[in-house]
């Protein structure tokens, strides 16, 4: 949904100044009172006059010769709106502002139909396939008793197809929109004063502004706030969901944020994402930093309360986390191509805390340079430090991860990582390949890893590989399954039970 959307700064505005008004035409046709009166529909008096006029040879008068440009303009505006919807087969309407004009203030409100609405005589015509469904008011005709949504200086248009967002690019100004309540729309926040409201569905907010203030509210809904193209000077952003506020540092930018619910960061640049479940960003499910700098690294913070966390996030090179989280559930992606380092810490204490912490590699036993462990004594009991090397296509990234409560270490292709005591690691997986194959293939990454034990089982032939660290192991059988045994030098004992 949000491919072709970070780029929108307006269509339509970019185009209004090549419109060609072929009001030429209609001045010189035969029937040309036909043309004006199919065009803007002429009272009986203007018909009157419009006759007299042509008869002598005169032009129309100039307000309707206004009132004709400006119906032709919106009919340009409506047309190259269909063209928009007809390219991003996602969005269903699309509502942008009616002018060039920068500074264009605009209210649109489609939460209900309105019943006190008047029409203009420049309404645009409904494309075919299509509808215009808000249009400026005017003082022409009353809009259906059934009532019409309300939009002031912006045309909403729709397209007769299955797609289900709506589009709201209202470009610069002081902008007011409330959003349709029982479908999703995507909401481009541009420069000025803007005060935005979702619906029930899940809403996405793409802030692509320089310089704005004001405040955005995802009402219902799993809603994101989409920052990518947002403030690129500006480092670091500030993103505190905890009091529901994003600002720089100089506060050129500011705005309240309130129903967020997934955070996705700018790439290559520093954010400082503070995460709380306290407030009205207290349900936030995923965050992507999409990586700091070097210098400047994006930085997670998820503060100490007493909540039930239930979280994705996704850790890129350059970010670092502070997870003091008391209780929850939490889901690390590792994703690849990355280049650098992350950190991830834990807070601890003299009690277990009830928080599971889950990591997800995209990597596989083969992308593993090395992996190694500390193990501290922390209130009576050992905890770990352990630090993971992956080298892929070239590309090196290592993951440091300090004292975490119930980890889980995931591989990309279903393996686990389990880190034992004194030293030890263990990698259990499923493989589709034979025992042979295996062999062949995770002998030499045992022999990389000299402290990781493998046990996999070959889906291909239902037996058991076994492949030790190559340190002195006790190595048994599996003995539901055919096994093979493998020491890797050291000295081993073989343990061989029957079912």
């Amino acid at each position: 949904v949000l491919e072709g959307v970070s780029s929108v700064t307006g269509p339509i505005g970019a185009v209004i100044g090549a419109v060609v008004f072929v009001g030429t035409d209609v001045y010189m046709a035969v029937k040309r009172v036909d043309k004006i009166d199919q065009l803007i529909h002429l009272t009986g008096k203007e018909r009157f006059v419009e006759d007299l006029r042509a008869f002598i040879g005169m032009q129309p008068e100039q307000y309707i010769k206004e009132l004709m440009e400006e119906k032709q303009l919106y009919n340009q505006l409506v047309k190259q709106g269909f063209e928009y919807l007809k390219q991003h087969s996602d969005i269903q309407s699309y509502v942008f502002p009616i002018g060039q004009k920068v500074d264009l203030d605009s209210t649109v409100l489609l939460d209900r139909k309105r019943t006190d609405i008047k029409w203009s005589r420049v309404r645009p015509d409904n494309p075919d396939e299509g509808q215009v469904f808000c249009v400026p008011q005017g003082n022409y005709e009353p809009a259906p008793s059934y009532g019409s949504y309300l939009c002031k200086n912006a045309i909403g248009l729709s397209a007769n197809k299955t797609g289900s967002h709506t589009l709201i690019s209202l470009e610069e100004g002081k902008d007011y929109a409330k959003g349709f309540l029982n479908s999703p729309n995507i909401f481009v926040v541009n420069n000025g004063s803007k005060e935005y409201y979702g619906g029930n569905k899940d809403d996405i907010f793409v802030l692509q502004a320089d310089f704005v203030n004001g405040y955005l509210s995802g009402e219902g809904g799993v809603n994101t706030l989409d920052i990518t193209s947002f403030a690129f000077k500006e480092e670091p952003l500030n993103i505190q969901l905890d009091i529901g506020e994003i600002a720089d540092f100089s506060r050129s930018n500011w705005l309240k944020i309130c129903e967020m619910n997934k955070i996705i960061g700018r790439k290559d640049k520093a954010e400082t994402i503070t995460v709380s479940c306290d407030g009205c960003n207290s349900n936030v499910k995923l965050i992507d930093g999409q990586s700091g700098k070097k210098e400047i690294k994006d930085r997670i913070n998820i503060m100490d309360d007493s909540c039930n966390y239930q979280m994705q996030i996704i850790v890129r090179s350059n970010t670092v986390v502070y997870n003091r989280a008391l209780k929850g559930s939490f889901d690390y992606v590792v994703p690849l191509n990355n280049r650098g380092s992350a950190e991830l810490s834990f807070i601890y204490g003299p009690e277990r805390f009830d928080v599971n912490n889950k990591f997800w590699f995209a990597y596989e036993p083969v992308d593993i340079k090395s992996i190694d462990v500390k193990y501290v004594n922390v209130f009576n009991r050992t905890e770990h430090e352990v630090k993971f090397n992956f080298i892929k296509s070239d590309k090196e990234f290592n993951i440091t991860i300090s004292y975490p409560e119930n980890p889980l270490y995931m591989l990309g292709n279903n393996g686990e990582i389990r880190i034992g005591s004194k030293d030890n690691l263990y990698m259990l997986q499923n493989s589709n390949e034979s025992a042979e194959e295996i062999i062949r293939n995770y002998l030499p990454i045992a022999n990389r890893l000299s402290k990781m034990s493998f046990f996999i089982q070959s889906l291909l032939s239902n037996e058991t590989v076994v492949i030790g660290s190559g340190n002195y192991e006790v190595i048994h059988n599996n003995p539901q399954h055919k096994s093979h045994l493998v020491g890797n030098g050291g000295e081993n004992v073989y343990v061989i039970d029957s079912e």
